[in-house]
């Protein structure tokens, strides 16, 4: 497997999954843009959410093993505006406090989206993969991401 093989089956398997566009089409709307590569100077266009980009692959290889292994960092990406906010009441030594939580659904929609497209990949049996997670810092409101790390390794 090359390594343009190796972005283009995760490419399909995320686009041809039925699970995950239909996951997709019922909790956000719409079946996602899967994109190779990434432009950060260019921003996303509203009908492009969700959104998975692979932003970057690094290759290598071990021949006495046969094995070449694939890493590439994914970015999964919902655009949501809405702020949902609750209170508790929670009884203390000192009487009734009221606690008020909020969060940005968008937040936990990011990261549904980067859990069903884990999913995904590992029903398409690709190869061996392993996920890890990647840290951005620049998430903000309203686009919000959820980068991930995928392994995919297979034989020679």
């Amino acid at each position: 497997m090359t390594t343009a093989t190796a972005l283009e089956a995760v490419r399909d398997c995320l686009a041809t999954d039925a699970t995950f566009i239909g996951w997709c089409t019922a909790n956000l709307g719409r079946a996602p843009l899967i994109q190779v590569d990434y432009d950060e100077e260019t921003e996303l266009e509203l009908e492009d959410y969700p959104f998975i980009g692979i932003i970057s692959v690094q290759h290598s290889g071990d021949i006495t093993q046969r094995r070449t292994s694939f890493n590439m960092r994914l970015l999964a990406a919902v655009r949501s505006a809405n702020r949902v906010s609750a209170s508790h009441n929670v009884t203390t030594e000192n009487g009734q406090v009221t606690v008020r939580t909020a969060t940005y659904s968008g937040r936990l929609a990011a990261e549904d989206l980067r859990e069903q497209a884990i999913a995904a990949l590992y029903r398409g049996r690709l190869g061996k993969i392993s996920i890890g997670s990647d840290d951005m810092s620049h998430t903000y409101h309203p686009k919000f991401y959820s980068p991930f790390t995928v392994t995919l390794e297979t034989l020679l």
